[in-house]
């Protein structure tokens, strides 16, 4: 019996040493976690950064289905008619101010009561200096909402029924505001005044001349030159999301910026007779 037990203890330490290598990860196992866990991030994160983008890219499209959806309740209420951009303090088209909060009075102000509590006026694309702050009257916002999207001047307070192609013709898309981005933003109002809530021409915020060549505030980065023949990066991948006159749901292309004259008018895309919008 004493020689039996003896013949066991030698063995002792070899089995306490195995248990101990395989209790203790080592170094070398802690280098091959970690770079396997960089690989398998690296390979994920391009997957959940196009996610993301897509996600985005709906839920703005479901805003301006929504902000549609508003116009037409406006309209239903103001005799056919659509919301003017802006309320104006001269002849220059200087935004008006609302006193209490000091922010401008917009289309988006006026729409906004008609807007789904579920959609906002923000893309979640447009990144913060993209955004403004305009006056809201809707009920459970605060006095001020942001604003990400403008509308075309050229359609200001215009009768729905005059409109000549209201499914080629733009109401509403995104844009930056203050040239953001390098959007093209030649004639920008000054700089305590918000403009990427509208869409105007080259040569005028007010009124489009002989001259207007292209609408301005796009959210097409890279465009402050004018180089929309050239290119231009859009906030999502397919172009921008605009509104039409007939409040459907269409996509902008950088060179979509560009204005056609037809007489006194402008037609096309962009279509605006000066003697209907005020």
């Amino acid at each position: 019996m004493i020689l039996a037990t003896t013949s066991h203890k030698p063995d002792e330490p070899e089995e306490s040493s195995q248990v101990r290598k395989h209790r203790y990860v080592s170094k070398r196992d802690i280098i091959i976690i970690v770079c396997v866990l960089f690989a398998v991030i690296g390979l994920c994160y391009p997957i959940w950064r196009e996610w993301q983008k897509r996600g985005q890219q709906a839920f703005c499209e479901q805003n301006v289905k929504a902000i549609g959806m508003a116009i037409q309740g406006y309209c239903i209420d103001n005799s056919d008619r659509l919301p003017p951009t802006h309320y104006v303090t001269d002849a220059l088209g200087t935004p008006a101010f609302e006193p209490e909060t000091g922010t401008i009075v917009s289309w988006a102000s006026l729409v906004a009561p008609y807007m789904t509590a579920r959609q906002n006026f923000v893309c979640p694309s447009a990144d913060t200096q993209e955004a403004l702050k305009t006056y809201t009257m809707r009920q459970g916002d605060e006095k001020t909402i942001g604003l990400t999207y403008g509308m075309y001047r050229g359609l200001s307070s215009v009768s729905t029924i005059m409109i000549p192609d209201p499914g080629s013709s733009v109401l509403v898309a995104e844009t930056s505001n203050h040239g953001s981005n390098s959007t093209f933003d030649p004639l920008g109002f000054p700089a305590a005044q918000p403009d990427g809530f509208l869409i105007g021409w080259n040569d005028g915020n007010l009124d489009f001349t002989k001259r207007s060549l292209w609408v301005t505030r796009l959210a097409f980065a890279h465009t402050n030159l004018g180089q929309f023949s050239k290119g231009g990066v859009p906030r999502h991948d397919g172009g921008l999301n605009a509104l039409s006159a007939d409040l459907h749901l269409r996509k902008l292309g950088p060179a979509d910026a560009q204005v056609h004259h037809d007489g006194p008018r402008l037609s096309g895309m962009w279509w605006a007779d000066p003697n209907l919008y005020h």
